[in-house]
Order: structure tokens, then C-alpha cells, then sequence
């Protein structure tokens, strides 16, 4: 009776410590997302940087047009 217990037990934890890897897993995920939209924006600043007025006028308009 105290071995089925145990088989128990472990079943249990192995269960949560799987499902707590795939949310880890699933976490990562969004956070490499992120990380890719950041380089994008920070790739598009650099761009903008380098056009010099006419950039931050259409990084402002950008703005207005995107504040809905």
C-alpha cells in the first residue's frame, strides 16, 4: 500500500515539473518575440537616425497617426 503512495507521489511531481517546463518554455517563447520586436524598432531609430529631420518628422507623424 505505501509503494502505490509513492508511485503516486512521484507520478504528481513529474507531472507539475513537466507542466512547469512547458510554461517556462512558453514564457521564453514570448520573450524572444519581444526581443526580436526590439531589435526591429531599435534597427528602424538607427535608420531614422541617419536621415536626420525629415526622419524624426515622420517618426512624429508616425506617432499621431498610430495613437488610436
Amino acid at each position: 500500500m505505501n509503494r502505490k503512495k509513492e508511485d503516486h507521489l512521484f507520478k504528481w511531481g513529474d507531472k507539475a515539473m513537466f507542466d512547469e517546463l512547458r510554461r517556462v518554455d512558453a514564457q521564453q517563447a514570448l520573450i524572444e518575440e519581444e526581443i526580436d520586436d526590439l531589435k526591429k524598432c531599435l534597427k528602424k531609430t538607427e535608420e531614422r537616425v541617419d536621415l536626420g529631420c525629415v526622419a524624426i518628422i515622420q517618426w512624429l507623424f508616425e506617432k499621431v497617426c498610430n495613437s488610436d
